[in-house]
């Protein structure tokens, strides 16, 4: 809704990431959902050597379909591009605005090369720095804040669902047996696909009511509702081909691993997340990405500071996400000395939450307007 605006007044300009879109996409990641559908719990470390295993056949296959490039797709390669992509337009400085994982993509452009950086947005971001382990912590507990927000509001609207964790598990137990079923569903649902399906309901509190209706009829073994979402996170296509950005994601993230992940770290993991989310193999799956990639290839460039940027930071964030909690958006801007603005209530990508978010972007973007500290949002 903001783009009319920032047209009328900018040159807006994106770009596929190396590896995605029309970037020489990545073609090994066409037998990627092959091994995404074979995620599931991890018990033990047995569970997690063949979570790894599996995905260190697409990476093998990356290496040999890609060569070099699967070795050059850090932060510090995609700020390259970025920079790159600058200088052949011609311009000193550029603004750029982030959502979610683009918030990681901008970091590690400022840091680098801050100098050419204007004014800069990060909407529902994290620190960049730290791999899959940081975002640990910071992803767990916000996983934990959304499904108590979920009984929250079925409490206040009488849904008809006591407990989100009880009514997943009903479903995800379905998904397990090969039980959960639908007019055009063949094979029945796996328990990725459901698993996906169901965080994807997650990003938005608009999908509440949806999200009853799938907790109701997957508790029952129907899994029609859920079919469709689970593609459309992943980005699937009607062959259900993964979009090849969730490869480079990884390959990203985990190029800027502190250190090697072991099956041990994955069994880890997966005990953590457990404890906040029966959702959880979803987010260990990251961490066994990482111990099939190996050794980390090149962690973070400079890391962003207040003074690697001239204009102050503008940080959006929801008081609730699933993906980005607040904790981490309040870390980030202490450390960049960044104002940061909260929507007082639940989403991921805070200024598509609220008209008010939308305004400080735009005033900040357009004329420079800094929100004053401690501004927020109502829903």
């Amino acid at each position: 809704q903001s783009v009319p605006e920032l047209q009328a007044r900018f040159h807006l300009v994106s770009w596929d990431p190396r590896g995605s879109g029309s970037s020489e996409p990545l073609t090994c990641a066409e037998v990627q959902p092959e091994v995404l559908r074979l995620t599931g719990p991890v018990d033990d470390v047995e569970d997690a050597e063949d979570q790894i295993a599996a995905r260190a056949v697409i990476v093998d296959l990356c290496r040999e379909e890609h060569g070099a490039l699967i070795d050059h797709m850090s932060f510090r390669d995609h700020a390259s591009d970025m920079d790159r992509v600058r200088q052949r337009l011609g311009v000193e400085q550029i603004h750029y605005v982030g959502y979610s994982g683009g918030t990681s993509l901008g970091q590690a452009y400022a840091g680098t090369y801050g100098e050419s950086v204007g004014r800069m947005v990060l909407d529902s971001a994290m620190p960049a720095q730290g791999g899959a382990r940081a975002l640990l912590g910071y992803q767990a507990p916000a996983a934990a804040e959304s499904l108590a927000a979920f009984d929250a509001w079925c409490a206040r609207t009488d849904c008809g669902i006591e407990d989100a964790r009880t009514a997943i598990e009903d479903v995800l137990r379905h998904a397990s047996a090969g039980t959960l079923r639908g007019e055009q569903l063949k094979p029945p649902l796996s328990w990725t696909d459901a698993a996906y399906a169901l965080i994807a309901l997650q990003y938005s509190p608009t999908a509440n009511d949806y999200l009853v209706e799938a907790l109701r009829r997957g508790r029952q073994g129907d899994g029609q509702l859920l079919v469709g979402l689970s593609d459309a996170y992943l980005g699937s296509n009607q062959q259900r081909d993964v979009d090849p950005w969730h490869m480079v994601y990884q390959l990203t993230n985990c190029a800027g691993e502190l250190g090697p992940t072991t099956a041990e770290d994955v069994v880890a993991a997966e005990q953590a997340y457990n404890a906040y989310t029966p959702l959880s193999p979803i987010y260990t799956t990251d961490h066994a990405w990482c111990a099939a990639i190996g050794e980390p290839l090149d962690p973070m460039v400079e890391p962003l500071t207040a003074d690697s940027v001239d204009e102050t930071i503008l940080v959006l964030q929801s008081a609730v996400d699933f993906a980005t909690p607040l904790s981490a958006a309040e870390q980030l801007a202490e450390e960049l000395d960044a104002r940061l603005v909260v929507y007082e209530g639940a989403g991921h990508i805070a200024s598509m939450q609220s008209a008010c978010m939308q305004q400080h972007l735009l005033d900040y973007l357009i004329d420079g307007v800094v929100p004053e500290e401690g501004a927020r949002c109502v829903p």
